[in-house]
C-alpha cells in the first residue's frame, strides 16, 4: 500500500488511503513537493536537450544553405555542387567519438 501511495503522490492517480496526523499531512506535503521538483528537473533536462538538437541541426542547415550559394555564385555545375552536397550531409552526419 505504501508504494502505491508514493506512486499516487507523484502521479496525478488517486488512492483511498488519506494522511490521519500532522506527521503524515507533513510527510505527504513534503513528497508532493518532492516530486514537483523531480518532475520539474526531468522536463527541463529534457527541453534542454531538445533546444541542443534543434541549434545543431540550424548551424547545419545554414551551412548547407551557405554552401548552396557558394556553388550558385561559383556558377558550379549542378552536378557536381549535389555530389558534393550529398558528401558533406554523409560526413556531417557521422558521429564523432
Amino acid at each position: 500500500s505504501s508504494l502505491h501511495w508514493a506512486f499516487t503522490q507523484m502521479t496525478p492517480g488517486s488512492m483511498a488511503v488519506v494522511p490521519q496526523n500532522s506527521v503524515e499531512r507533513g510527510w505527504t506535503i513534503l513528497v508532493l513537493i518532492l516530486g514537483l521538483f523531480a518532475n520539474a528537473l526531468f522536463i527541463s533536462q529534457l527541453s534542454a536537450k531538445m533546444v541542443r538538437i534543434q541549434t545543431l541541426n540550424s548551424e547545419r542547415l545554414q551551412q548547407m544553405d551557405l554552401l548552396s550559394r557558394f556553388f550558385f555564385e561559383q556558377n558550379v555545375h549542378s552536378a557536381l555542387a549535389q555530389r558534393v552536397r550529398k558528401q558533406v550531409s554523409e560526413r556531417a552526419s557521422i558521429v564523432k567519438p
